[in-house]
């Protein structure tokens, strides 16, 4: 719809300009289900755990990649969106990770996901 449409490019434009923290934005698509894009500045990658974890590896319970779409220098925010779909639990926690060229955390953020 042209609101949802209108709420996203909102909603980037303002991960976009966050400067150099990892930040979450959360919708609900056509299927009611809940898409999540993360942006991070410098960062070239992107993953979410289930938990309040410290690391999360391909494997670990609720592990989910992100993809990049959008290009961006190292004073800007990369912009990803996740791959995979993943049931979640009124209350449960999620962490996030972003991560530089060089493998090394950037940045971490833990969410919980409640009922509407």
């Amino acid at each position: 719809t042209g609101v949802g449409k209108t709420w996203l490019s909102l909603a980037m434009g303002m991960i976009c300009a966050g400067g150099g923290r990892l930040d979450l934005v959360e919708w609900q698509n056509e299927n009611d289900e809940l898409e999540l894009l993360a942006s991070s500045g410098g960062a070239e990658a992107a993953v979410i755990c289930r938990g309040d974890v410290t690391e999360c590896n391909e494997g670990q319970d609720g592990f989910v990649a992100f993809e990049r779409i959008t290009e961006a220098d190292f004073d800007q925010k990369a912009i990803f969106k996740g791959l995979a779909t993943v049931k979640v639990s009124s209350d449960e926690s999620f962490t996030v990770f972003s991560f530089g060229a060089d493998g090394v955390v950037l940045g971490r953020l833990v969410t919980k996901f409640a009922s509407p």
